[in-house]
């Protein structure tokens, strides 16, 4: 049974690995489902250590790391993929330690630190597997961003017996050694669409000869928001938002057609159909009332949402609790935004950690996906402390008579 002293050196002889990995991914972000150099770094990583993988898609990664002795098989993930976005030199202090050297592509979201915390964890059980049991398998997922790759994951994923998960989001809106791992929902579901509405374009001084698409598209944005305030029950919250409008370029010209897109965010599925339904009518009634048409070019509806095992929780906490103290694991407020590891929570009983990045001092906390966004580097050995205690909890020897998440 590996002793805790043990588990916390093998994590602090990761550290600097670690910092000097995740230096080296967010200098050379790249696009998801383009994650072409991050594919061949980490796969030198792999081979270096003799850990067998396979590829998945054309740069999605699992990992296979046998102890020899029988036992659970735990999962344990990472992200990949950077977002196209221009990132700023500086955090909210100052000049960050590195930046993206690849102009509009960025790493603002953590999935930088994500990669080198996995790969720091591979080296450490590596070391460590004469002291567990069972199999450990590392899965670099490409394409999270978009959730383009998932399917291929899961779909090679099902060839494995698998027990239990784990994955980390390092978190902006967490103190830097905290961490939080409570049970139930803690990131959401997502539905998107896109619309384009189409009208009759003209000169800006008859509209009368027109049909304005765009006057169809800001009734059309008014008009979602309040029906779903009247039509779906508080507790079943649904968040609305748009983040492109395109409509014409010209003052004095009426458009032909008009573009917007968004998404909505939620936790009971039923309720993302529900809002989901409510945009759709909405968007055709208006449309109809205008005399527009329109046409989807985007809209679907996902039951992603990230909701962590109440048995699983408990074996985390205990985890978390070796790696940062007691009074360091803390609750959050489940987080709107959406991540693919809810698909792999649908499947198998597990956890999805987040793990405080936030200090004031160094500028490190603004928000995930802003340009200004950066992280406290100590964050990243504690991550890799978390994965080691909870993956020794799961992979130790037992009896046969109980499972590990039952073992105090």
């Amino acid at each position: 049974m590996l002793e805790e002293t043990r588990i916390k050196q093998a994590a602090k002889e990761q550290e600097e690995y670690v910092i000097r990995m995740r230096r080296y991914f967010h200098e050379h972000p790249e696009n998801s489902m383009e994650e072409k150099e991050t594919y061949r770094v980490i796969t030198g990583e792999l081979d270096q250590l003799g850990i067998p993988y396979e590829t998945v898609g054309d740069y999605g990664i699992i990992g296979r790391l046998e102890t020899g002795r029988p036992g659970k098989t735990l999962l344990l993930r990472s992200d990949m993929d950077a977002l196209p976005t221009q990132e700023s030199e500086t955090n909210l202090k100052g000049k960050k330690v590195c930046v993206s050297g690849t102009p509009g592509v960025g790493h603002l979201c953590g999935h930088d630190g994500h990669m080198a915390v996995l790969l720091g964890a591979i080296r450490a059980l590596n070391e460590m597997k004469e002291e567990l049991c069972g199999t450990v398998l590392f899965c670099f997922e490409q394409g999270e961003e978009g959730g383009w790759s998932i399917d291929a994951m899961l779909e090679a994923l099902s060839r494995y017996h698998i027990d239990y998960a784990w994955g980390i989001h390092l978190y902006a809106d967490l103190d830097c050694g905290k961490v939080s791992v409570q049970p139930g929902p803690r990131m959401a579901s997502v539905a998107a669409f896109a619309v384009k509405v189409k009208g009759v374009g003209g000169h800006g001084s008859r509209p009368d000869l027109c049909v304005d698409p765009g006057a169809c598209i800001v009734q059309i944005l008014a008009q979602v928001p309040s029906l779903l305030k009247a039509r779906i029950a508080p507790d079943r919250m649904v968040t609305f938002s748009v983040g492109n409008i395109q409509v014409g370029s010209k003052p004095n010209v009426i458009a032909e057609e008009g573009f917007f897109s968004g998404s909505l965010r939620f936790y009971d599925y039923g309720a993302g159909c529900q809002a989901m339904d409510i945009v759709c009518r909405v968007t055709e009634g208006l449309a109809a009332v205008h005399g527009c048409t329109v046409e989807y070019q985007r809209k679907l509806v996902c039951d992603t949402a990230t909701i962590n095992d109440p048995a699983m929780a408990s074996v985390a906490a205990r985890a978390a609790a070796k790696a940062v103290g007691e009074e360091n694991v803390v609750e959050t407020e489940p987080w709107m935004a959406t991540e693919t590891f809810g698909r792999y929570l649908q499947r198998y009983p597990g956890v999805f950690a987040f793990v405080g990045i936030r200090n004031e001092e160094l500028g490190a906390g603004a928000g995930h996906h802003n340009p200004q966004f950066d992280l406290d580097e100590r964050a990243l050995e504690k991550a890799v402390e978390c994965t080691l205690f909870y993956a020794a909890e799961l992979l130790k020897e037992t009896d046969g008579t109980a499972d590990a998440v039952a073992v105090k």
